[in-house]
């Protein structure tokens, strides 16, 4: 079962890993373009050998300078990448905590922290009753540590990231070496923060896709799926298309749209629109 909160989330990870491919391939492509370049033009400025494209003036660098340019901006779009990736995680879980207290509302939906990856693992234990994965909620307090240290231009390790980097990297590279997910040899201890590898990037808004994945089956597991469908009837009724259909037509129509939204056919469906139909 998958909500519809992680399938709008994933989708946008899903583009950002597609745009990221898209850059790397016209990097190199750029890159061959660069190497074919002639030496004696490297002291000549990008508006002299490119007078035709129009941010040549703008850029207005020697030729010989487009090398380490390049390299610098792919830095900069990959720290961007990352910092996207991580606020998606963080949206969604906000996002999937307001469905789940709108589906299923208890009194530990009030529960707080200044640290989502926190507040969610807090919530997750009332709403299990136990202590949800360790290395998931680690995951999410690194790659949260790791965007700020990018979006907030510290030189230094905060407090927080150094202390984890020391007491849990090596058991989330064991956690994480064990699973499925392809990180291709991503190291939780590597301290090289502001640079990136090419994997590195792609194993970064991996973790971001996989934790929101993991989170969303552990939310889901403490929602009944009768719960779920009580709260989707009234958004589908809400549907002019339905009106003057027979029951039994609203009935294959509703099932059909909860597995549309939640990727499983619930057999609760039938006997809650028929009990709502009957009472309305």
């Amino acid at each position: 079962m998958k909500s519809q909160v992680l399938r709008k989330f994933e989708s946008k990870l899903e583009d950002m890993n597609d745009q990221l491919c898209y850059f790397l391939f016209s990097d190199i492509e750029v890159n061959n373009i660069f190497s074919e370049l002639e030496h004696d033009i490297s002291d000549s400025y990008t508006t002299e050998v490119y007078p035709e494209n129009k941010f040549s003036d703008r850029l207005h660098i020697k030729i010989e300078a487009l090398p380490a340019f390049r390299t610098k901006a792919f830095h900069s779009l990959v720290s961007m990448s990352v910092i996207a990736s991580v606020e998606y995680l963080l949206s969604y879980i906000e996002e999937v905590e307001g469905i789940r207290a709108n589906i299923m509302p208890s009194v530990h939906d009030e529960i707080t922290d200044k640290k989502p990856e926190e507040q969610l693992n807090l919530k997750l234990r009332h709403w299990l009753g136990k202590d949800p994965e360790s290395a998931i909620i680690k995951t999410i307090a690194y790659l949260r540590l790791r965007r700020n240290h990018i979006a907030h231009v510290r030189e230094e390790m905060s407090d927080g990231y150094r202390s984890l980097i020391k007491n849990d990297s090596n058991h989330l590279n064991t956690y994480w070496a064990k699973q499925s997910t392809k990180l291709n040899g991503f190291d939780f201890s590597k301290k090289t923060y502001d640079e990136f590898e090419v994997n590195d990037v792609f194993a970064l808004i991996n973790l971001s896709r996989v934790c929101m994945r993991e989170i969303d089956s552990l939310v889901l597991s403490t929602i009944s799926e009768e719960s779920i469908a009580s709260y989707e009837l009234p958004r589908f009724l809400a549907n002019k298309k339905l009106n003057g259909l027979t029951v039994e037509v609203k009935s294959r129509k509703f099932a059909a749209f909860l597995q549309h939204q939640y990727g499983k056919k619930m057999s609760c469906a039938d006997a809650l629109l028929r009990d709502h139909m009957e009472n309305a």
